[in-house]
């Protein structure tokens, strides 16, 4: 790793991804709930960590599509198709790690 990039991380202590987004877990956990809400036009959904988002029938697919988008315009990074299905991203701990990543 560059040398600047690790004393910037070195001084950012407990932030998920200091160098790319600077998203907390408490950031990415209010962003994902911002991104349903969105998708679904609901607030009062219920899921825990453990919770896979379509699985769980809390989106569907179209939902789905659209959750992601928010989630991209929330959080600022690009979701590949890829990094979905490798890091089983609708399961929102996963989901939650890799906006910290």
């Amino acid at each position: 790793m560059h040398r600047l990039f690790s004393k910037a991380r070195a001084k950012v202590g407990n932030l998920c991804n200091p160098i790319v987004n600077m998203m907390t877990k408490d950031e990415a956990t209010n962003a994902i709930r911002a991104a349903l809400a969105k998708a679904t036009g609901r607030t009062d959904l219920e899921y825990g960590n453990d919770t896979h988002l379509v699985e769980g029938e809390i989106l569907d697919s179209l939902d789905a599509s659209v959750f992601l988008l928010e989630l991209e315009k929330t959080s600022g990074t690009k979701i590949a198709d890829k990094d979905v299905e490798t890091h089983d991203l609708f399961r929102v701990s996963n989901l939650t790690d890799w906006l910290c990543k």
